[in-house]
């Protein structure tokens, strides 16, 4: 138990940066327009912000949560589990 929180850890790395980098896009695009909005005129429109999580998304989360895991020396199962929990959090509307 004690080596699974640093792998733990790592996972959650690995599975952030992989969000980070399938969401920046959009939410960039997002924040652009409504910058534009903002600009061209006096009115506040509120810009939608929230980020859907696709089914790709999580895929690579998942991919990415796993691949650290698996390099860090959990085995198959271990990896499987600690991935599935971490795309699991995301998922947690209740966080």
């Amino acid at each position: 138990m004690g080596l699974i929180t640093p792998v733990a850890l790592l996972a959650c790395a690995a599975a952030r940066e992989a969000l980070i980098d399938t969401v920046k896009n959009e939410v960039s695009g997002r924040i652009d327009g409504l910058l534009r909005r903002v600009l061209r005129s006096d009115e506040r429109d509120t810009a939608e912000t929230e980020v859907v999580l696709t089914v790709e998304t999580l895929a690579a989360v998942r991919d990415a949560g796993m691949r650290a895991a698996r390099q860090a020396g959990l085995d198959e199962t271990e990896a499987r589990a600690l991935a599935d929990a971490v795309t699991g959090a995301l998922l947690d509307t209740e966080r």
